[in-house]
């Protein structure tokens, strides 16, 4: 009888073998592939998510942001030269080099939290064509209120023993006011310096006066004399009155007056 007819078929073991190791090999790979889009777990049902990569470029504003404001919230109770980056890290519960992805050292950090306190400074330019005394006595007061609502900004004015940039830029209008005055060069220069650091020492020094003024009580010492003890009661009874408000008018009045002194011949009759 035939092969065909016996219906027997004979197969070369080498074949058979060979095809043997053709499916496992095919079905081993496509198990591997399931097992690595599925997370390694079989017959879940779970469709396979691609992945997802990070972004190229520069980092997204809104994180430089967040950092940004972290670092100002912990000005507010120290002073910079005690802000470091792994204390901003730590803060905000990430790994300190990855600060390093949006500011390349402290003072880098430092300058981006000037300028942001500083951007929100605001002096109108209406305010430079009034006269030179009332424009002046404006930005004292629009510098005065920016320190009121963002106290962390008088620590912004120097960044590691430089004046920053953004403070300077909040000084720009000084600058075309006393220009126009007729200062140039380093009379302008010794204006400007002047001017700023007595005003600005007025506004610091004011705002913890006002509060030692609201303090009752007297010295646990007695008065050497009848005239002392009753200065001292005066004292007390009026200071609590005296308001900031009124010691800081009468103080950017008084340094606006002292800067005609230093104004060329005539200029200072100019009001």
């Amino acid at each position: 009888m035939s092969k065909i007819a016996s219906g027997k078929t004979r197969v070369a073991p080498s074949a058979s073998k060979a095809s043997g190791r053709t499916v496992s090999g095919a079905a081993g790979g496509r198990a591997a592939v399931a097992a690595k889009t599925t997370g390694g777990r079989r017959g879940s049902g779970v469709a396979a998510q691609p992945l997802v990569k990070r972004p190229r470029g520069r980092p997204p504003q809104r994180s430089v942001q967040v950092i940004i404001d972290k670092t100002m919230e912990l000005l507010a109770a120290r002073p910079p030269e005690d802000i470091s980056m792994a204390l901003v890290a730590e803060s905000l519960g990430i790994p300190t080099m990855s600060l390093y992805n949006y500011f390349p050292n402290h003072a880098a950090l430092l300058n981006a939290v000037g300028d942001y306190a500083f951007s929100l400074f605001r002096f109108p330019k209406s305010q430079l064509q009034k006269p030179w005394r009332e424009a002046l006595l404006a930005w004292l007061w629009a510098v005065d209120r920016h320190f009121e609502r963002h106290p962390v900004a008088t620590k912004m004015m120097t960044v590691e023993g430089h004046i920053s940039v953004a403070w300077t830029k909040v000084q720009e209008p000084l600058l075309q006011i006393m220009a126009g005055l007729g200062l140039r060069g380093r009379e302008l220069t010794f204006a400007l310096c002047w001017f700023t650091s007595q005003a600005i020492g007025l506004m610091l020094i004011e705002t913890s006066a006002h509060s030692s003024r609201q303090l009752k009580g007297h010295p646990q010492s007695a008065p050497d004399s009848a005239v002392a003890e009753q200065v001292l009661r005066e004292l007390a009874r009026y200071k609590p009155g005296i308001r900031r408000q009124d010691v800081l008018d009468f103080g950017f009045r008084g340094i606006i007056d002292s800067l005609e002194r230093l104004l060329p011949h005539g200029k200072g009759l100019q009001k």
